[in-house]
C-alpha cells in the first residue's frame, strides 16, 4: 500500500507534543525537492498551532540536506528563526552551497562545531571556507579530531595552514590504527606523543 504523503491530518499535527510534528514527512518532501509542500505544511501548522516550537529544526534539516529554497523561504518569511546551529549543520554535512548562501544572508555565524565536524569527516573545502571568512580559528584540537578519524588530507591542509598539533594527534591516530597519519605527523609535523 502506497501512502499519499500529501494527505496529512493537520489537526493531529497541531496537537503533537514533539518539537516539530511529523518531521519525517518534511524530510520526505525535502528529499524529493517538494518545497511547496514543505512551505504549505509549515504555514498551515503554524496557523493551527497555539504554540510555535523550534522551527530551527527545519532550518537545520534543510541546511544539512542543502535545500536552499527552504532556507530562502525562511529568510523571507521568518528571518529570526536562524541560529548558528543552521550554519553548523551545513558545514557538518559538506553542503557548500548552503554554507555560502548562509554566509551571504544570515549574520549569526556558526559555532566551533562546524570546523570540528569538517575536520572529523575530512571536508577540507569547508575548513578553507570557515578559515577564509573567520568563522573558525585554526586550533590544535582540529588536527587532533582529524587524526582520530584518519583524515590525512585534512591534517595536511591544517598543517599547511600553520595549525599546531598536540600530543593527542599521534596518540589518537595510533589508538585507531591510522598508521599513515602517525607517519605523517611524525615526519612532517614533527608532532610529539605520549610515551607508553
Amino acid at each position: 500500500m502506497v501512502v499519499d504523503l500529501e494527505i496529512v491530518n493537520l489537526s493531529k499535527m497541531s496537537r503533537s507534543r514533539t518539537s516539530f510534528p511529523h518531521i519525517h514527512i518534511l524530510i520526505e518532501y525535502l528529499n524529493n525537492n517538494q518545497f511547496l509542500m514543505v512551505h504549505n505544511l509549515y504555514t498551515q501548522w503554524i496557523k493551527r498551532s497555539s504554540r510555535y516550537q523550534k522551527p530551527a529544526q527545519i532550518l537545520c534539516l534543510a541546511s544539512s540536506l542543502g535545500h536552499i529554497d527552504v532556507l530562502k523561504w525562511f529568510f523571507e518569511n521568518r528571518p529570526n528563526d536562524f541560529t548558528p546551529r543552521v550554519m553548523d549543520m551545513a558545514a557538518s554535512y559538506n553542503q557548500m552551497r548552503a554554507l555560502k548562501w548562509l554566509h551571504t544572508h544570515h549574520n549569526y555565524g556558526c559555532t566551533n562545531v562546524a570546523a570540528e565536524r569538517a575536520s572529523e569527516f575530512g571536508y577540507v573545502s569547508v575548513l578553507e571556507f570557515l578559515f577564509k571568512f573567520k568563522y573558525s580559528e585554526p586550533r590544535s584540537s582540529l588536527i587532533d579530531i582529524a587524526a582520530t578519524s584518519g583524515q590525512l588530507e585534512t591534517i595536511k591542509f591544517l598543517h599547511e595552514s600553520r595549525v599546531a598539533c598536540s600530543n593527542k594527534a599521534i596518540d589518537n591516530a595510533a589508538s585507531e590504527n591510522h598508521t599513515e597519519v602517525v607517519e605523517y605527523l611524525l615526519k612532517s609535523v614533527k608532532a610529539g606523543y605520549t610515551p607508553q
